[in-house]
């Protein structure tokens, strides 16, 4: 260790995609984890598609999701390769895959406008760095997958204003259908942004105003219409504006000092998930002076501005996270490349080698941290399930749980009972059976079985004969608990 760190480091393409490989194969046992957050719902989404053999509206719980699911479909697809059983995997499996896609994109995107290959392996192993590499990138959230199809169709738009090549308009469209059929239209924004970007500053921007072009977008804006409406009769655009409403009404009740206490945390959460490279890149901007101007700082200057009109929204939004943000993270992570390459042989030296002990620390969370923070700190989801559907045995159960817990025990109980449908909350007949709860509700039924889950508890509510059991009253035994 101490002769890399005190020792000039030979900086190539080949030594910094070595980097970004060794970077991407963290991404192995993180595959195998239980589930995290909400990882859950997409998974559920798979299963009831599966049982429903309805692909073109979601359903969660057995209620509508109100959003296209690309993601779910693509990872039933994959799970029924790999096995049922192993659907947590192949959610984990594209969204890596979508992550390192999204890296070789920007790759792509700064050999042809920077004509630099050094620049572009960099802004690779930059961008699958931070919060990308240890969290974000391998998350089984429909984040990167639609990052990913966003991205790509900026890409594809800039690229094709520099060639004047209307084949990646056409692709950029593609990217766009992608991006709303895996999450929301909020995709659009985001290329729109660029396009106005490219509109003001780039050279071919009549090439964008062309009548080919004109059809190209007006195609790909009218797809979201058209399935909103007309092919999957779904109400996206009406849960989009609801989910908006309610934040906004959310960070009104926060109040003033909510408020404040965002605004002014949020650019430091970007530089920490951007760590390390994030503070080497503004400590050379504070000390140094930037590169004199050339047709580069324009590009530069195209893709700084893009970022920031993108990131204001949520800047100014408390309610937002960092995963909303995500398909602007190559755009940053182009930025940081550019500042750092530009910065001096020492800086370069320096930002290799803090990359290289990132890797290195994504290892030891992957192989260690994390299997050992959720063997102390976690409930084993799976061993919650076995004990639920050892009580439960062939009676109907529901579920009232939303939460993260809830879900992840839900995902659970469902691959082990495929052989029923999945778990839906209770209907308005519901008169016997049991149902996963948050916390005790007399008006569903009476406490089955408490289930201690650390530091948490769920319930296992009965009501009518699946309460009777040998005879006795509801039995409400302690399970759930791992050791």
């Amino acid at each position: 260790m101490a002769p890399l760190l005190f020792r000039e480091l030979s900086i190539t393409p080949r030594m910094m995609w070595s980097i970004f490989w060794v970077g991407a194969a963290s991404f192995g046992p993180m595959l195998f984890l239980q589930y995290i957050g909400e990882e859950a719902v997409y998974t559920i989404i798979a299963q009831e598609m599966a049982a429903s053999g309805e692909y073109l509206s979601t359903t969660l719980y057995g209620q509508s999701y109100g959003r296209p699911g690309l993601y779910s479909l693509a990872i039933l697809g994959l799970s029924r390769i790999f096995g049922e059983q192993h659907i947590l995997i192949a959610a984990r499996l594209i969204t890596a895959s979508a992550t390192l896609l999204t890296a070789l994109t920007l790759a792509w995107l700064i050999r042809r406008v920077f004509q630099d290959r050094l620049f572009a392996a960099f802004g690779a192993a930059v961008f699958l760095s931070g919060d990308v590499l240890l969290r974000r990138g391998w998350l089984a959230y429909s984040d990167p997958m639609f990052s990913f199809f966003v991205f790509g169709a900026m890409a594809c738009l800039w690229v094709a204003m520099e060639e004047r090549h209307y084949g990646f308009l056409v692709l950029a469209a593609l990217g766009l259908i992608g991006s709303f059929l895996t999450k929301v239209p909020t995709g659009f924004v985001y290329y729109g942004v660029l396009a106005a970007v490219l509109l003001w500053r780039h050279r071919n921007r009549t090439f964008l105003l062309s009548g080919w072009s004109l059809l190209i977008h007006l195609g790909a804006i009218a797809f979201p219409i058209a399935w909103n409406y007309g092919i999957a009769g779904s109400s996206i655009f009406q849960t989009v504006s609801e989910q908006a409403l309610s934040g906004v009404r959310e960070s009104d009740a926060s109040g003033l000092i909510y408020f404040v206490e965002h605004f002014c945390v949020y650019p430091l959460r970007q530089v920490w998930h951007f760590m390390p490279i994030s503070v080497i890149a503004l400590y050379c901007l504070w000390s140094r002076r930037p590169p004199p101007l050339s047709l580069r700082n324009n590009s530069l200057i195209i893709a700084g501005i893009t970022a920031a009109i993108n990131i204001l929204p949520y800047w100014l939004f408390p309610e937002s996270r960092a995963r909303y943000i995500l398909p602007i993270y190559p755009l940053l992570a182009l930025c940081m490349s550019y500042v750092v390459l530009h910065s001096g042989r020492y800086v370069i030296d320096l930002s290799v080698k803090a990359l290289i002990g990132g890797v290195g620390v994504a290892f030891v969370l992957a192989c260690v941290g994390n299997p050992l923070y959720q063997h102390y700190f976690r409930p084993s989801y799976a061993n919650v399930a076995e004990s639920i559907a050892a009580r439960v045995g062939s009676a109907p159960i529901f579920a009232t749980d939303h939460t993260a817990v809830g879900l992840s025990i839900v995902a659970e109980l469902n691959e082990r009972r495929r052989s029923r449908p999945p778990i839906t909350i209770p209907p308005a007949a519901f008169t016997s059976g049991f149902v996963l709860a948050d916390k005790p509700d007399p008006s569903i039924g009476e406490i089955a079985a408490i289930l201690d889950l650390r530091r948490k508890c769920r319930y296992l509510l009965c009501r009518g004969d699946s309460c009777v059991r040998d005879g006795q009253g509801p039995v409400i035994p302690e399970m759930g608990r791992t050791n």
